[in-house]
Formats: C-alpha cells, structure tokens, sequence
C-alpha cells in the first residue's frame, strides 16, 4: 500500500547536493546515540549503511514515489533485525536524518520564507512515513523470525526421545511432541 510522497523537487536536490556532507553528520550522530550498536561500528561502515537511504530519500522526495524508501525499509529492517539492532535505536537514527540535513536546508533559505516551511513540511512528513514504515517492516521481520525459530524448536520437539509439550498461560497443551 504506497501512498503518494510530498514532491520537493527542490529539496531533493538540496540533499543530493550535500549528499556526502550530510550522510557523514547523520553517520556521526548515529555513532553518539547513548547504548546503541551503531557506536561499536566504524564511521565508513555507517556510512555505507545510510549512503543507499540517502539516495532512497533524494528519489522519493524528487518523483513522489515511495517505492524506493519503502524498498530500502524493508532491506534495512531484515538488516538491523540479523544485525541485533532494536528498532527503538533503529527509529531514533532514521529521525537523525533531520537533524544532518537541517543546516543545509537552513542555509539554502531566507528565514520566514515559504519555500523554507514548505521543504520542511516535507521533510517531516516523508520522516513521519519512513519511521511508521520501518515499524511495520521491522514487525513483519521479527514475525517471521519468531515462526522460524517456532518451525525449528517445534523440528527439535518432533524428533525428540523425550516427551515434549508446550502450554499457553491458560494450561492448555499448545503443542505435544510425538513421542
């Protein structure tokens, strides 16, 4: 279900401008965030991480299309899911992405001018659908890592010597092994 993005083209090309100056600020930020594992990785390497969202962000800001951010949430929430990242510091570094890009944007406008409103109304709510986005993926990627490892353990069960069984919170049998 893609919605239509805000169209900036402007602001798209603000950004695609500054590509390189923003995705280092952003990866910075992203090193600093208190407990998370974006502080135990080498700047080059967020970097790399952030470089394709950069360019997700420049296409969907310019055509209007979601379709490339969504892709890139879904490839990043699996991603983060494997890599032990929790999406709470996922989010957190998504919303980052405003803070980096902010002194460009400020800068390439007059104070008070509608242009300067208007690219970062756009910027909010493109971040607002990212983030609301990436929960989504990120739920449906824990969803089927929880039936993978349910499909693994239920394997283990069915080929074990032992009697097995599973119960809910009720007391009811969920689950009874063949043995």
């Amino acid at each position: 279900m893609t919605t239509t993005a805000p169209r900036a083209p402007d602001l798209a090309t603000l950004i695609d401008r500054h590509r390189d100056e923003i995705t280092e600020a952003w990866a910075r930020s992203s090193q600093r965030l208190p407990g998370s594992r974006y502080g135990e990785h080498p700047l080059s390497e967020i970097q790399s991480w952030l470089s394709p969202e950069t360019d997700a962000t420049v296409t969907t800001l310019s055509t209007g299309s979601y379709g490339p951010t969504e892709a890139y949430l879904q490839e990043t929430a699996l991603a983060c899911l494997a890599g032990g990242f929790g999406i709470s510091e996922v989010i957190e570094n998504l919303m980052l992405f405003r803070e980096a890009a902010l002194p460009f944007i400020l800068r390439s406008y007059p104070p008070g001018a509608p242009q300067l409103d208007k690219a970062l109304a756009a910027l909010d709510a493109y971040l607002r659908f990212k983030v609301g986005r990436f929960g989504r993926y990120y739920a449906e990627a824990v969803d089927q890592e929880l039936r993978s490892s349910e499909q693994r353990l239920r394997t283990v069960a069915d080929f074990a010597y032992d009697w097995e069984y599973w119960v809910d919170a009720s007391g009811s049998y969920i689950y009874v092994s063949p043995s």
